[in-house]
């Protein structure tokens, strides 16, 4: 089937959405919510990337966010078996693998994964988790709270799904995985996917590159100091299928 995209930026203030039905960039100037008759402008780039420009290009992203000198974050391919071992070592490895959903954990966290280090900005802090799944190779996968994409994938994966990974080794008694990047091998659409930044004054991008809801909040108000904007994104995917309908029969 072919697949038809569209984003839609929905305003507090405004009746009706924005809607971007094309790859490009745009500049959307909105109007303040605490301060009349001013506004603020929204840089929007989308951009339309085969499978494996994406796949690079999220690389390149992450190693950004970590602030590594390389061009983009390396992971090296394993079997979920081998990721285990070396989980279990906690060898603090970034790896590519596959493997099936075996049980949700959910949102409600141990205290043990209910936070992971990683590296942003060349730093090491520790990120909230904000959901988590465990494979059949008994790795469990954490999912960043601030990633709203990696979000919305992970509390969409059933028990018995084949999953793609990629993330760095926590390592640690349950075999930990932060995760980058979660695919679904047996439900990824043919032809480009969209990858969607948006720029908000004084903050760093954020990034999306499926479908699904997001809700962009923490936005601070160019005109109110402590004041907070909130910025609701719909990004739709319709696969729509051509057949024809076969003949009425005569009465």
């Amino acid at each position: 089937p072919s697949t038809q995209r569209e984003l839609q930026l929905f305003w507090p203030t405004m009746p009706q959405p924005e809607i971007i039905s094309a790859p490009g960039m745009q500049t959307l100037t909105l109007p303040c919510t605490y301060a009349e008759g001013e506004t603020v402008e929204v840089r929007v780039i989308v951009r339309a990337m085969q499978p494996e420009a994406l796949m690079a290009e999220l690389a390149r992203i992450t190693a950004e966010r970590e602030g590594v000198t390389s061009a983009r974050k390396a992971y090296g391919q394993y079997d979920p078996g081998v990721v285990y071992r070396h989980a279990r070592d906690a060898n603090p490895l970034n790896v590519d693998f596959t493997d099936t959903v075996d049980r949700i954990i959910g949102y409600s966290l141990a205290t043990d994964i209910a936070a992971a280090p990683a590296l942003r900005d060349g730093s090491s802090v520790a990120v909230t988790v904000g959901y988590a799944f465990r494979t059949s190779n008994q790795l469990t996968c954490l999912v960043p709270a601030d990633m709203p994409t990696l979000m919305g994938r992970a509390v969409s994966a059933l028990p018995g799904e084949e999953v793609h990974i990629r993330g760095t080794i926590i390592g640690g008694p349950r075999a930990a995985v932060l995760v980058d990047y979660i695919g679904f091998p047996a439900q990824e659409a043919e032809g480009d996917a969209w990858l969607v930044n948006i720029e908000w004054p004084g903050l760093p991008p954020r990034v999306f590159w499926d479908y699904g809801y997001y809700e962009l909040v923490g936005l601070p108000c160019q005109h109110a100091p402590g004041r907070f904007e909130a910025l609701r994104v719909f990004l739709t995917e319709v696969r729509i299928l051509k057949f024809e309908m076969p003949a009425e029969a005569p009465e």
